[in-house]
């Protein structure tokens, strides 16, 4: 027994299994997650490790190249590279699509563990982060910092109160990975020496830094057990109060040596010597750093010498960095989301938490400034409005075809629930709703009604030739149940070779696929079980064809106007294939990107001065842009981070300090961040302090860098400084492209101290003792940590006061014992698979950037390319060559699949090779299409091509399955022509609302629709024309069977 017929013998259980999928769907759906993109395990890990006060060099090559020979050894690498900036490595390694991140990581720290030792003493360890786009900040909060502006105190307890409360709190909440506080300020205890009271008692800073470091401890001594008891021993010699530290004895002046000072009690005493019984320690008295017990010393056997003797100890607050919203000082809240959290739902939380500490804390001024949950929420509901109106179209044309609203609900029920159905599958396989399920959706529901359009015009042809509804029902929908099996399977046959990439371009399709696929096999499902259950239970029997629209007069012309052009088929057939060779050639003026640029309510200013440069000059320009931004009507708000920066691209988990820049986000109240993008590069082209550009915010689609970027690769770091300046320089001159940089900046001058070996050790001074001078003398030396209120405050030696400040200072103060030179540095040194080289980026005027590419390339004809160095071309360049490439490869092979499943539906060979005919037509529309609406060839636009090679067959199918069962040719044309019409323009109209779409997220529907309607239309009307033409002029000569 056929399902069919089963479901019409009963229809109560039908019915019922029709409720409770409705029911599941709907109890379902607000349980999927909300996100913008499907899940990306983004193949690359960065191995992050930290090096205070080390320059670049340094790090490259005491931690990166160590670090490059390690990892490089680990099983999968495409590729390896490296930056090494001042105080931090990053190495960068590639794997191979579809590598089990989790599982490279893992090996990658254990590879690192083996040379943890190895690292110089000062390096952090080294942390290994795996690239996740969905790790990137999902909400930015702005705490106002104009209520604190009076004492550096009043900071310093907003910030303790932001960092224990606002932090700890949204940390706590369901799905927040991580909460990171920016623009803080850092309380240090200075301890300021004065060098003529450090001269006075004969110390130096070495001294008093060993004395600090060594009197301010807390560390276990061992265990003793005593009286069946076993007790720990500590040893206890923190720093209490300010006034302790200020205290501490660090020598004593002795009487018999004006001016020469001991740096501990005992050495005040020859080996030997004999205390009085009343000055002994282990007599009478304990020694203690205390000024109040230390006075017992005075006397014969010198003065106490205090840290408040020799230095000025100052609270200090040292502020690196500065957030700033709309003007206003400010501290950031960085907020990221667990990788399978649903992002509206966290941000909903935490936008619910701010309230309530908010009302707690009237002192504190929460802001939340950007939101990716309300973006998400604004693309989804406008892909969810187009499906909503793509239904509603599809139902309009049924009614108009049908002229019953009976009949007209039959079909359009299966729209619903064909949708709901597809729901707890989506939940079960781990699906979210976001752009591209719900784009599934509604590209799937033209194609949804397609089966039962044509179950239901047959039951009808069978009721106007006289039978019972009921059995006009069975029997309509057995005769027309293959072909319909068999044009599901052909379109779902197209997105099978999707699921096997495993590229970005499979990765963001996959989802998209998925939906389509399961609302195509929920659909099949309701044409042959709930339609000819409806028909029975709505139609009745006197229901008539007539109740069709009256096209018997369209079917007649046709029918006329085939014969008539089956008369001069060769001339119909070659001035199709001229027109098709026409459209070919038109394809390399189709330009080429990845995908297209998503329109979004803000982007970035990114604002550079030279390295080297203050954090006050910086913020100075900073607040020169702000202010422009602001007098913009436009503009919401400005939210603007000052001397460090945190990269989205590389992963998360580390901030660089990078005084000279400054970047700005521009928060709009329009989707016009192109044109203000464009207006504020042009305000600040020739800056005379800074370079400054605007871009758009980076996004989980921009993992792959700018739209182009030329790698240099080279040993020389001089050479590839000089080149890719050139090269910079010829690229500049083209049109096509703008915010040409490199990641090479000006070099950074830096003061190079080199120790006279001889010199130098006749004096007891190593070079590692000169370097901790250095640094006490310039920015100070931690010596050790002040702790209150469970705060540790680190406390700095340094001549903060009297130091040197300048060169000739410094040259004059150490030229005994080394060479003073001013020489330029590198700010960042980049490595390629062992080797330097040099990143020139630039962003494509236009959407071509395969065009620009091509410009760029044939004007570095004219830049002589020494020996030794190359150039790689990069970026989203790259991702878009090996996307066509996987994605031309899935188009072949669903061509294949499609051709097997007509092969097993027509039991022949030839069949199928007619109906392909119908393919490569599709391909002239898709081409028409995008070159009309001056739209590119991209990974939407060539998905649309695989998704019609499974469509557009579909009324090939059902044309050549009708043909061969009535015969005559021009007959069976005739009889699937109103069907083939319904069908197609359900699909057509269902696409209109993605292709017509404005907004968020709109342009990778709209490339999407294009290349399905432009292919969809012509493949139709050749279907219609050069289908049967074909097969007449095969049949004239060849058995097809």
């Amino acid at each position: 027994m056929s399902l069919s017929r089963l479901a019409v013998k009963r229809p109560i259980a039908t019915i019922m299994v029709l409720l409770a999928v409705l029911i599941l769907g709907f109890l379902i759906y607000p349980r999927l997650p909300l996100n913008l993109l499907p899940q990306m395990n983004y193949p690359m890990a960065v191995v992050v490790t930290q090096y205070p006060e080390a320059g670049p060099q340094e790090i490259e090559n005491m931690i990166t190249r160590p670090m490059e020979e390690m990892v490089g050894t680990t099983a999968g690498i495409e590729n390896i590279s490296s930056r090494s900036y001042e105080e931090l490595s990053m190495v960068m390694v590639e794997f191979s699509w579809g590598t089990d991140m989790d599982f490279a990581s893992l090996e990658m720290r254990e590879r690192i563990d083996t040379v943890r030792e190895n690292l110089p003493e000062g390096a952090e360890s080294p942390q290994v982060v795996k690239v996740d786009p969905s790790l990137m900040p999902v909400m930015f909060v702005s705490v106002g910092l104009e209520e604190a502006e009076g004492e550096h105190r009043d900071l310093i307890d907003l910030e303790h109160l932001v960092s224990n409360q606002v932090v700890n709190r949204l940390k706590r909440i369901d799905g927040v990975s991580s909460v990171e506080l920016s623009g803080v300020g850092e309380r240090e205890i200075r301890v300021d020496l004065n060098e003529d009271q450090m001269e006075k008692y004969d110390l130096n800073s070495q001294e008093v830094y060993g004395i600090l470091s060594g009197q301010n401890i807390n560390v276990p001594g061992g265990r003793i057990v005593e009286e069946e008891q076993e007790l720990l021993v500590r040893s206890v010699s923190e720093f209490s109060s300010l006034d302790e530290l200020e205290e501490t004895t660090v020598g004593i002046n002795t009487p018999d040596f004006p001016g020469e000072t001991s740096n501990g009690l005992n050495d005040s005493f020859s080996s030997g010597d004999e205390l009085p019984a009343d000055q002994n320690p282990e007599v009478s008295t304990e020694f203690s750093t205390d000024r109040r017990q230390g006075e017992e010393f005075s006397g014969d056997y010198g003065e106490p010498v205090y840290l408040d003797d020799i230095a000025d100890i100052r609270d200090e607050y040292q502020r690196e960095s500065l957030v700033r919203l709309n003007g206003d000082k400010a501290l950031g809240l960085i907020i990221q989301k667990q990788s399978d959290a649903n992002t509206v739902q966290v941000t909903r939380n935490i936008n619910e938490e701010l309230a309530k500490i908010q009302g707690e804390y009237q002192e504190l001024n929460l802001v939340p400034t950007w939101n990716q949950g309300n973006f998400i929420e604004e693309v989804l509901s406008m892909v969810q409005q187009n499906a909503v109106l793509g239904g509603f179209l599809a139902a309009l044309v049924l009614f108009v075809f049908l002229r019953n609203y009976k009949s007209t609900l039959i079909v359009a029920i299966s729209i619903p629930a064909s949708i709901l159905a597809t729901f707890p599958l989506a939940y079960f396989t781990g699906l979210s709703l976001n752009i591209m399920t719900l784009s599934g959706l509604a590209l799937g529901i033209g194609m949804l009604v397609d089966n039962s359009v044509v179950v239901l015009e047959n039951i009808f042809r069978h009721v106007e030739q006289g039978k019972q509804i009921k059995e006009a029902a069975i029997t309509g929908t057995e005769e027309v149940s293959s072909p319909i099996i068999a044009s599901t399977l052909t379109t779902i046959a197209v997105f099978l070779p999707v699921f096997l990439l495993e590229d970005l371009a499979g990765i963001i399709f996959a989802d998209l696929s998925y939906m389509v696929v399961f609302s195509l096999a929920m659909s099949l499902f309701t044409a042959l079980t709930v339609i000819p259950v409806l028909s029975v239970l709505l139609i009745g029997h006197n229901q008539a064809i007539s109740k069709f629209i009256p096209i018997e007069n369209l079917k007649k012309r046709y029918k006329k106007s085939l014969h008539y052009l089956s008369k001069k088929g060769k001339y119909v057939l070659g001035g199709a294939i001229i027109l098709m060779v026409i459209s070919f050639t038109l394809l390399p003026n189709l330009g080429g990107e990845f995908l297209p640029p998503i329109t979004r309510s803000e982007f970035t200013v990114d604002v550079r001065l030279p390295p080297g440069t203050h954090l006050e000059t910086t913020e100075e320009v900073v607040t020169e842009v702000e202010q422009y931004l602001l007098d913009e009507e436009e503009v919401d708000s400005v939210y603007a981070t000052i001397g460090e920066r945190a990269s989205q691209r590389e992963g998360a988990g580390y901030t660089q300090r990078t005084p000279h820049r400054g970047e700005l986000m521009v928060i709009l109240e329009t989707d016009e961040q192109e044109k203000l993008a464009q207006q504020v590069e042009s305000e600040f082209y020739d800056h005379d302090q800074a370079s400054i550009s605007a871009s758009e915010m980076e996004g989980d689609l921009e993992m792959g860098g700018d739209a182009i970027e030329i790698d240099l690769i080279g040993p020389e770091l001089d050479t590839l400084r000089e080149l890719s300046q050139d090269i910079a320089n010829e690229v500049s001159e083209l049109e096509v492209v703008s915010n040409v940089s490199r990641n090479l900046p000006t070099p950074r001058p830096e003061l190079q101290v080199s120790p006279k070996d001889e010199q130098s050790m006749l004096k007891g001074i190593t070079p590692i003792q000169m370097s901790q001078d250095l640094e006490t003398d310039l920015t100070g030396r931690r010596a050790t940590i002040f702790r209150e209120d469970g705060r540790e405050i680190p406390i700095v030696l340094g001549y903060f006061s009297e130091g040197p400040e300048s060169t000739e200072e410094i040259k004059e103060k150490y030229q005994d014992i080394a060479t003073v030179e001013k020489e330029p540095g590198p700010t960042v040194i980049n490595r390629q698979d062992g080797q330097r080289y040099v990143t020139i980026s630039a962003d494509s005027e236009t959407r071509d950037v395969r065009g620009a590419v091509n410009s760029i390339q044939d004007r570095l004809d004219n830049v002589d390319i020494p020996q030794g160095y190359r150039l790689n071309y990069g970026g989203a360049y790259e991702d878009m060559w090996s996307s066509y490439l996987e994605l031309g490869g899935a188009l072949a092979l669903s061509l294949l699949l499609v051709f097997m499943v007509m092969a097993g539906q027509f039991e022949s060979l030839r069949y199928p090779l007619v109906i392909m005919v119908s393919i490569p037509f599709s391909f002239v529309g898709v081409i028409l299409a995008l070159y009309i609406l001056n739209d590119t060839l991209n990974v939407a636009s060539i998905m649309g091509v695989i998704i019609l090679s499974g469509l557009v067959v579909n009324n090939a199918i059902v044309l050549v399955d009708c043909i061969k069962r009535e015969d005559s040719v021009l007959e069976g044309a005739s009889l699937r022509l109103r069907p083939i019409l319904m069908t197609t323009i359900t699909t057509l109209l269902a696409l209109i609302p993605m292709a017509i779409a404005v907004g968020p997220g709109s342009e990778i529907q709209n490339s999407l629709a294009f290349s399905l309607i432009g292919g969809l239309f012509s493949a139709t009307l050749l279907t219609l024309v050069i289908l049967p033409l074909v097969i007449i002029w095969i049949k004239s000569r060849f058995n097809l069977d």
